[in-house]
């Protein structure tokens, strides 16, 4: 090589080197002044700004904006609640005519059992009974009541309470299945209280 081309040659390379040392500071100066960032930086700052956004803002909880929405909600129903005292629901136990078995058709132990017309449903004989406790104290009953009808038909069927017993002012409600498999089922069944008894404790 001659010394001419070796001139060039070393001419030509500190132009490159400079020109990337021009490039690595005109990269770093942005980040020392404050100048606008590269495309790279702007995507970088904005995947950083998406990570910030998911967590809870700062000032008070999640709980505790729930905390305040229901404070806030008891607030306006006081507020627009109505006037007066409050609806009472009605709480009356039921009677023995609130149970639709019609009217009585026999009575037992001062009024305190009922026994209402049977009514045939399937083929069957159903006895409906209500034991009302018109007494003070919680009373045990036993009741034995007989369906007679044309043809030989007779049935006994039995009430007895002595499980729970019936408390003051209540009403227990029962329907009972007489049978005579070797007759037919009467249409119009005899029903009688043949006894009962009453027992306070």
């Amino acid at each position: 090589m001659s010394a001419l081309a070796a001139a060039a040659t070393a001419v030509l390379l500190a132009g490159c080197s400079t020109q990337a040392d021009a490039d690595a500071a005109a990269a770093e100066r942005p980040a020392e002044h404050g100048a606008a960032p590269s495309p790279a930086g702007e995507a970088n700052s904005a995947s950083h700004w998406g990570e910030k956004s998911s967590t809870p803002p700062t000032g008070g909880s999640a709980e505790g904006a729930v905390e305040r929405a229901r404070e806030e909600a008891e607030r306006q129903r006081a507020a627009h609640a109505a006037e007066g005292e409050p609806v009472v629901r009605n709480t009356d136990i039921p009677a023995p005519e609130d149970y639709g078995f019609g009217k009585p058709i026999a009575t037992a132990e001062d009024g305190d059992v009922l026994v209402y017309r049977p009514r045939k449903v399937d083929g069957r004989l159903r006895v409906p009974v209500t034991v009302t406790n018109h007494g003070g104290e919680r009373a045990f009953y036993r009741v034995t009541i007989r369906v007679t009808g044309p043809g030989g038909y007779s049935a006994t069927v039995h009430v007895d309470t002595h499980t729970t017993g019936v408390h003051p002012g209540t009403t227990w409600p029962t329907e009972l299945t007489p049978g005579d498999p070797e007759h037919p089922v009467p249409g119009n069944p005899e029903v009688e209280i043949t006894s009962s008894s009453r027992l306070e404790r």
